[in-house]
């Protein structure tokens, strides 16, 4: 039965398809009237198990029965290729889904025929265009994402600069983290940006080639995680998202599983609501996912082919594994609605000159950013070309290249420019930062760049850095502006970890991971959890006649299954949460918890007391604020300075009759001494 908008296609033969009704021209690129072609016309090695796309620039006509007959699909080696032929979600995308994967090596004609129409009523021109099949053996891919990891990332050169250490920040109760949750040391502590930090923890040794475990976490500035995931394989790129999930990349253990690895999205409980992978065969990479807020996606991939080197090199090798970079918006569908293959844009030899071209595999792009700019159309970071490239959202167009041996900015006030970058990203300003990782630049060292680009004259002028040329990080690496203009710095392959600045390069928060754990990105959010609620949200003692003093916390589960309280942690021992633990919060219900003031002298406290429900491989939590005063009498002098001698007179008339009266005093004088 035929369904409108969702048509099941049958191409005819190829003799047919020769109707004297089409057109015979071979376009080369989006004909006239059409916005978005792919794969594009001309298009090599193509992904076999590739959708068909075609996008007008309007939106169209719901299809109809005749549908059939003015859309074609024939294959060079098996003649007619039967699919399912229907409109995206956003009314102006045709798309065309093969019930098989094409053969490796054939040619695909694609031909339309005029009888589409606009939902305003116009007719859809006439296109015809073809594309190649790659001809890459499986055996080639699996081999390249095998290596993908512990291989790779051990032949890039180790930093110099080690900050040994091992040494965990000092809790008060009861932490139940695994065993091989990496140490944490809080370097500087100073007054930074609000929010929790966001990170992939993940162990690498550059020496002996091996990676895991990894934890994706959320800490607060002490060190003290609310949430972790440990996984066997890798974790990275832990952050929140602009339609308000939460989302990270897992990779499974074990090389055979690779094509399993995907984006994970969370809620505010922490529970997996959705996951994602790239389309048209493609396997999903770790760099970069950004979820847009209207849930559409933006993925990459990495696209390793057999190519004949020793045609384009001197020296080349004739049976080399050229990586090529694939970028895809998905619709909530999670239907391919635009892709964008390096392999049509780039020159194999537009890569850095430091990487090796004649080498057995040879990754000249190396994507690892996505970013939408202020127009819509996008930003993609490709480190081994040390270039930011500009693409058009629509038509796939690159606008602009920006570094790397393409250059077509001036740089102001930087002689130094960018290398072997990471992590992109547009700011409220509108200016761009990015994290210079600096390899093969003399001297050799990481920093923080802000630039301000102006697209009518092609300059790039740098408007503020963080360097510190003492740190040099080899790989990874990012930078976030934060809403009071602080930066924060994750420095990837090097020690320290983080780094949180001020504009003036003055340091709020320092952290450093134990030796041989980094995390991709470090990044700050203002988020709250939502595991459970406390009532009161936030706990103050106000100053008790005795201490210790014991207040209580009601704790509501806002998840539907229960929880076990294993964490109670505080800073010092001045608060303390007074249960045994394990303590069982019931699914959609709630406990009391005894919280205790417990002051050595008088003043004021404040502390946190984070509370967490720890199992196997993950624990989830929240914190409560705290707070307390005791021995102040909340009577201050005109300076503010609360008074701290007393005087009780003696009562007239003693004994009383009927009534007596009590005269007391303060006084400030000794406090100055």
């Amino acid at each position: 039965m035929l369904r409108l908008n969702h048509i099941r296609v049958l191409a005819l033969s190829t003799i047919v398809l020769l109707y004297t009704g089409l057109p015979a021209t071979l376009i080369a690129g989006p004909g006239e009237g059409f916005q978005y072609i792919s794969p594009r016309p001309g298009a090599k090695l193509v992904s076999p198990q590739s959708d068909i796309v075609i996008r007008p620039g309007e939106v169209l006509a719901p299809l109809n029965a005749g549908a059939e007959e003015l859309f074609r699909v024939s294959g060079s080696h098996n003649g007619a290729v039967r699919g399912v032929l229907f409109l995206a979600a956003d009314g102006k995308t045709l798309i065309f889904r093969p019930e098989r994967a094409f053969q490796p090596g054939e040619t695909v004609t694609v031909r339309l025929r005029r009888g589409l129409r606009a939902a305003r009523g116009a007719e859809i021109g006439a296109l015809e265009f073809r594309f190649t099949v790659s001809a890459t053996p499986e055996a080639v891919r699996r081999q390249f994402y095998e290596a993908q990891t512990a291989e790779r990332l051990a032949t890039i050169p180790s930093p110099g600069n080690r900050h040994r250490f091992q040494r965990k920040m000092n809790f008060f109760g009861n932490d139940s983290l695994p065993p091989d949750f990496p140490a944490i040391t809080i370097d500087t502590l100073s007054h930074p940006a609000p929010g929790y930090l966001f990170l992939g923890l993940w162990q690498i040794d550059l020496a002996g080639g091996t990676v895991g475990p990894a934890f994706i976490t959320m800490m607060d500035d002490h060190g003290t995680p609310l949430l972790y995931r440990r996984y066997e394989g890798s974790a990275l790129d832990f952050k929140l998202q602009r339609n308000g999930l939460l989302s990270y990349y897992a990779g499974p253990a074990g090389a055979a599983s690779y094509e399993n690895s995907r984006f994970y999205a969370l809620d505010e409980t922490f529970a997996i609501v959705d996951s994602f992978r790239t389309g048209n065969g493609y396997v999903t990479d770790v760099h970069d996912f950004v979820l847009l807020p209207n849930n559409h996606a933006l993925m990459m991939s990495y696209d390793p082919q057999t190519v004949r080197m020793d045609t384009i090199v001197p020296g080349g090798n004739p049976n080399a594994t050229v990586v090529g970079l694939i970028i895809q918006e998905l619709d909530p569908a999670k239907n391919v609605i635009f892709q964008w293959r390096s392999w049509d844009h780039f020159q194999i030899t537009d890569a850095d000159s430091n990487v090796d071209l004649t080498a057995a595999t040879v990754d000249y792009a190396h994507g690892n950013s996505i970013e939408v700019d202020h127009d819509g159309h996008l930003l993609i970071s490709c480190r081994n070309m040390s270039e930011i490239t500009k693409i058009h959202r629509q038509s796939g167009e690159v606008l602009y290249r920006w570094g790397g041996k393409r250059n077509q900015f001036t740089f102001i006030n930087d002689d130094r420019g960018f290398a072997y970058q990471h992590h992109l990203r547009r700011t409220a300003a509108g200016t761009y930062t990015l994290f210079d990782n600096g390899n093969f630049l003399d001297p050799e060292y990481s920093s923080a760049l802000e630039y301000a680009i102006d697209e009518a004259n092609l300059t790039a002028t740098l408007v503020w850095s963080y360097r510190d040329t003492s740190i040099y990080s080899a790989f990874m690496g990012s930078v976030q502006r934060l809403g009071n203009d602080h930066t924060l710095i994750g420095w990837g392959g090097a020690y320290p970890s983080i780094t949180e600045v001020r504009p003036d390069g003055s340091r709020a928060l320092q952290i450093s991971f134990q030796e041989n754990y980094f995390s991709y990105r470090a990044l700050r959010f203002e988020w709250e959890p939502g595991v459970f609620s406390a009532d009161p949200a936030a706990l103050h003692f106000d100053n008790p006649l005795q201490t210790p003093d014991t207040a209580w916390v009601t704790l509501q589960n806002n998840t539907s299954e229960n929880l076990s309280l294993t964490t109670a942690v505080t800073r010092s021992a001045v608060f303390f949460m007074a249960a045994e633990l394990p303590l069982l919060l019931p699914a959609n219900g709630s406990v009391q918890l005894p919280v205790v003031f417990a002051p050595p002298a008088s003043g004021s406290y404040s502390d946190v007391l984070t509370i967490r429900a720890d199992r196997e491989t993950e624990g989830v939590g929240g914190q409560i604020a705290l707070s307390g005063e005791y021995g102040l009498s909340g009577l201050p002098d005109a300076d503010g300075t609360a008074p701290q001698r007393f005087a009780l007179e003696q009562n007239y008339p003693n004994p009383f009759n009927p009534v007596t009266n009590f005269g007391f005093g303060f006084r400030f004088s000794d406090l100055f001494h």
